[in-house]
């Protein structure tokens, strides 16, 4: 019985171990409304999935159908009630009243909560940047929505100087500074983990930290 009772003992822990290593997943819902090519898209996909897996968060993505433009065809709809591990990211031209050119998106973001669960990117800004910058437009684009869903889980509109939280992008910079930190990493991982099972980003981060 004691040999039985060790062996169920340890499965537990191990089961535990194992739940604990899980990456959160997040789904992100894409309503192309600027009308770029799927394989724009899909680039920029890839490049949100490769971000989010480097921060040790596991994501799907949904092209959700739109009125007009490719993603019109799409077979999702996106009719269902959006869930706490969702986000949605909008792609769109800019307005004319946004003159600062540097600008590429903006995320509403809950300051009192903590968190948010939408973001826009501009899609003729990035095309703009990618051509200056030399670098694949796809790519851009999906690092410019991984930036937004950035805001969105670190539930603040600050920027830092270096890595992809800084807020000019006028220039290429180094290889580090298209990935998220360590610690924004973790802090992103938490906020996730604390969105998903309906605890604030605070109370999260506290059980983090025990």
């Amino acid at each position: 019985m004691r040999s039985a009772l060790l062996v169920a003992l340890s499965l537990l822990s191990a089961s535990s171990v194992h739940a604990q290593s899980v990456a959160p997943r997040l789904v992100v819902r894409s309503y192309n409304t600027a009308g770029l090519s799927l394989p724009i898209l899909n680039r920029a996909e890839s490049t949100i999935g490769k971000l989010l897996r480097q921060a040790g968060i596991d994501s799907s993505w949904r092209n959700c159908r739109t009125t007009q433009g490719p993603s019109s065809h799409s077979a999702d709809p996106c009719s269902d009630i959006l869930n706490a591990s969702e986000v949605i990211v909008r792609i769109v031209r800019a307005p004319r009243a946004i003159t600062d050119v540097e600008l590429l998106g903006y995320s509403h973001v809950d300051g009192y909560r903590r968190q948010g669960t939408l973001a826009t990117v501009f899609a003729d800004r990035v095309h703009s940047l990618a051509a200056a910058l030399r670098m694949d437009e796809g790519t851009l684009l999906g690092r410019a929505m991984t930036h937004e869903i950035g805001h969105l889980l670190l539930g603040t509109l600050d920027h830092v100087p270096e890595g992809l939280m800084r807020g000019h992008w006028s220039k290429e910079g180094r290889a580090a500074d298209w990935f998220f930190s360590l610690t924004q990493a973790d802090q992103i991982r938490t906020a996730l983990a604390g969105r998903i099972d309906g605890a604030s980003p605070a109370l999260a981060l506290a059980r983090s930290t025990r």
